[in-house]
């Protein structure tokens, strides 16, 4: 009998390292993993390495598409049946992804300085439908189930974006207000949520001061 494939909490994608001033900062991934204890325990590394791979691909995908660089036609087999998925969603939100200059904001790696971590948003958008026009950050899935860590990931992400455009773009007078989660499916159908709870954030400083604690007291 084949071994029961599940997947991993939080999916996984290929985030770089991050250092400000030359010393590391911890990913936002590697945060919540640690406060929510390890899940590679339950899966073995050939579906860890399916799942990573998935992801990967998927991610990459999307990016080029947002900056307009994508040919369709060159999409993989197994990324395919996903885009009509991802048609769907932006046609229903009418999303516009944020651009600012010649920056595209999908998959732009930034760091909070103040709280210390970095991270990867996969993109920032205008939701235009069903009313109004609103600046979200939203994340991907490529998985079968949303993750109990998504609501936290994209406050993180969120204040990642605050942070960044306040910095790095003062004139732009717009801030996220919105977080939601894609899961993107091949019946051409998403499955998408908007995390609204406001102790999000204060859930995910709590995992940050966790992991912080760990590393300096060497506990991990």
């Amino acid at each position: 009998m084949d071994e029961l494939r599940t997947e991993p909490d939080i999916e996984i994608d290929e985030e770089p390292p991050y250092a400000l001033n030359g010393i590391a900062v911890p990913r936002c991934t590697d945060i919540i993993r640690l406060a929510r204890k390890p899940f590679e325990q339950f899966i073995s590394e050939e579906d860890m390495a399916f799942y990573c791979s998935r992801g990967t691909s998927g991610h990459a995908t999307i990016e080029l598409l947002l900056k307009g660089i994508l040919d369709r036609r060159t999409i993989s087999k197994e990324i395919k049946p996903y885009m009509a998925s991802w048609d769907y969603t932006v046609e229903t939100y009418g999303l516009e992804v944020l651009k600012i200059g010649d920056v595209v904001f999908a998959e732009v790696p930034m760091i909070h300085e103040d709280y210390r971590f970095g991270t990867r948003i996969d993109f920032l958008a205008w939701v235009t439908r069903p009313r109004g026009r609103r600046l979200s950050v939203w994340e991907l899935k490529f998985t079968s189930t949303h993750s109990a860590a998504t609501p936290k990931q994209t406050a993180c992400h969120k204040l990642a974006a605050n942070y960044y455009l306040k910095k790095f773009f003062p004139n732009f007078k717009y801030q996220v207000e919105d977080r939601y989660a894609a899961r993107l499916t091949k019946t051409g159908k998403p499955d998408v949520r908007q995390h609204k709870s406001p102790s999000d954030e204060g859930t995910f400083l709590s995992y940050l001061n966790v992991f912080n604690d760990r590393q300096i007291n060497k506990l991990n």
